[in-house]
């Protein structure tokens, strides 16, 4: 990946006034159309999710020693598993996931610390995180067709134009925009989509934006946390422990993919400094915080990252500043109030947007992964991966009273790395002229 000519570097900060609020708010919106869905899907609080996204960020930042400019937030691969287990046991259930996952992520950062990274190379390979990462990235296309007004046979002539007026702004401003513009492309979309939103409202019979609550609660409020009461007997800890495994294969190859494309973004290699045991155990920490007040698994945001991208600006007092504001936010009525009358059709646009992102980064692993795409070998490997996952097929069995349920990108995942493991390796299956 070439080289790109940052505007702010990692270690250095805005000087124009004002241009650090701006750039961090912009990171506030680019994440939350995500942070807010998940929860929403599952049934969590979204005060619980921006006050967990936040405290996860700087949780991240300290650990990794401020040196990897990334957004922690509300992880897509384990609305499922959550959905069913709030509905079965509450925030127990919730509480007892996640911070399953958050222990798979130190245990596996404490192995890597002490046995380096050769093992995990050999089965999380390029050409098993990159087509991961274009599941992630291409699953998440319908939530936004859907929530932009575009989906077969619920098509919405209103959310439509919404969703494409987002669009377009962020668009015309990051080709067309000054440079400051340029780096708010994301806010001007938002802005643009909410004026346009306001202005079709009055000729609809749906209630496209709702901002009767933005005023009408007060100025704070306590975020809905739902602490955990550890009560429960081994067996039901150990079932709930093995059905979050394969979705950790799933979120550490995304880890390992978003840490990949930012490297060679950034012309450093941050899975060597910090050094990929320090970026795991961050997130793991992360999301352990998230567990213990009831929020959803935490993970590295390639929304954040898509951003950075864009904006040319990789300062982490930007990043940490987003995360400051998304606690504060998380605690301010009328912001909860705005943040939830933002038509979900203005997320969609931009959803379209931030969601390839995620894709074009698996793309960019294969570019830039000395894997030769078209051998056989590989060819089998990725399309196996992108079926599955984006099929979203299912496996599901007993042993005992244990269930195990394999689905979607956790038996993508699966299924490439046994299929990498187990298919002859031979050196034609990277290009010859690199050899």
């Amino acid at each position: 990946m070439e080289k790109i000519d940052f505007k702010y570097g990692v270690n250095e900060s805005p000087k124009k006034k004002g241009e650090l609020f701006t750039l961090s708010i912009q990171h506030v919106f680019a994440m939350f159309g995500s942070t807010i869905l998940v929860p929403t899907l599952i049934g969590i609080d979204i005060s619980v999710s921006l006050f967990t996204a936040g405290i996860g960020t700087l949780i991240y930042s300290q650990v990794t020693n401020k040196k990897v400019p990334v957004f922690i937030g509300s992880s897509f691969a384990y609305i499922g598993i959550l959905t069913m287990l709030n509905n079965q046991y509450g925030a127990n259930g919730i509480a007892n996931a996640v911070l399953s996952v958050g222990l798979c992520y130190v245990i596996l950062s404490i192995i890597i610390h002490f046995s380096g990274t050769n093992w995990l190379d050999k089965i999380l390979p390029p050409i098993v995180i990159g087509p991961t990462i274009i599941v992630i990235g291409l699953s998440l296309s319908t939530v936004a067709i859907g929530n932009s007004g575009l989906a077969e046979g619920d098509f919405s002539l209103a959310n439509a134009i919404i969703a494409t007026s987002t669009l377009l702004a962020a668009t015309l401003t990051i080709l067309k925009g000054n440079t400051t513009l340029k780096t708010i492309p994301i806010i001007i979309g938002i802005v643009t989509g909410y004026i346009v939103a306001l202005l079709i409202d009055p000729f609809t019979t749906d209630d496209i934006v709702n901002t009767s609550a933005i005023f009408t609660n007060g100025l704070f409020q306590m975020p809905e946390f739902r602490l955990p009461y550890f009560n429960y007997d081994f067996s039901f800890q150990l079932s709930i422990f093995l059905s979050v495994i394969p979705l950790v294969l799933v979120t550490i190859s995304e880890h390992i993919g978003d840490h990949y494309v930012s490297s060679a973004m950034m012309n450093k290699n941050f899975l060597k400094d910090p050094g990929l045991s320090k970026t795991i155990l961050g997130d793991g920490l992360a999301t352990i915080a998230a567990g213990l007040f009831g929020g959803p698994v935490n993970t590295t945001y390639a929304e954040n990252t898509g951003v950075i991208m864009l904006t040319r600006v990789a300062s982490i007092k930007v990043i940490r500043l987003a995360a400051v504001f998304a606690i504060i936010l998380a605690f301010l009525s009328p912001i909860s109030g705005f943040i939830n009358s933002i038509p979900i059709s203005v997320m969609g646009g931009i959803s379209i947007i931030l969601f390839g992102m995620i894709a074009q980064n698996g793309i960019k692993i294969l570019m830039n992964s000395n894997i030769d795409i078209n051998h056989p070998r590989n060819l089998i490997i990725s399309s196996v991966i992108l079926v599955l996952g984006i099929g979203n097929a299912t496996i599901s069995f007993y042993i005992g009273d244990l269930q195990f349920m394999f689905s979607g990108m956790s038996l993508a995942a699966l299924s490439g790395i046994l299929l990498h493991v187990f298919l002859p390796q031979k050196d034609v299956s990277y290009k010859q002229n690199n050899t």
